[in-house]
């Protein structure tokens, strides 16, 4: 009798403690599916996008330099594989794709952004630069050399952004 009883405690025991956190299905799907397109589309969501539509978005976001931005369009069904909170699923997706990033998931009828936090600390800050931080005091020749490759970074970083050359001038 006790060891049917120590058995019974010992059943109850494992369903008592929570099973290890774990994404759920339409979570994993989102993330294989982020991995070969900034855009997914669930084929259980409503509403949805069409294929022409989707890429379209795609393009959009790559031709505005809107990116890095990921978009997902998931069942509402996605915020019950995180505790019911559509937020934290798509912080989970973001989590596993590993890209400091938008993220944007519509689920049902909302929709829900996250972004990366802005560098905290001027080693983050330089390690996003165009222009390198130099240490030591150069030469005369070294500073102006610098300068310009400073000024070169500058302006492709503007380039970049802007898809404009700096040097053109307008009026």
């Amino acid at each position: 009798m006790t060891r049917l009883v120590l058995a019974l405690v010992t059943v109850l025991l494992f369903l008592l403690v929570p099973a290890q956190a774990r994404a759920g299905e339409l979570i994993d799907r989102a993330v294989a599916g982020l991995q070969s397109d900034n855009v997914y589309i669930d084929p259980e969501a409503a509403p949805t996008l069409t294929d022409a539509q989707a890429e379209e978005l795609s393009d959009r976001i790559i031709d505005q330099r809107a990116g890095p931005m990921y978009v997902v369009v998931a069942p509402e069904d996605i915020a019950g594989e995180a505790g019911g909170d559509p937020t934290a699923a798509l912080g989970q997706i973001g989590t596993d794709i590993r890209v400091r990033a938008t993220y944007v998931m519509i689920s049902g009828r909302r929709i829900r952004a996250l972004g990366f936090p802005a560098p905290g600390t001027y080693k983050e800050f330089l390690d996003l630069a165009s222009v390198k931080e130099e240490s030591g005091i150069p030469t005369g020749e070294g500073m102006i050399q610098q300068l310009v490759q400073g000024h070169e970074a500058s302006g492709l970083a503007t380039k970049a952004v802007t898809g404009q050359d700096p040097s053109l001038r307008s009026g």
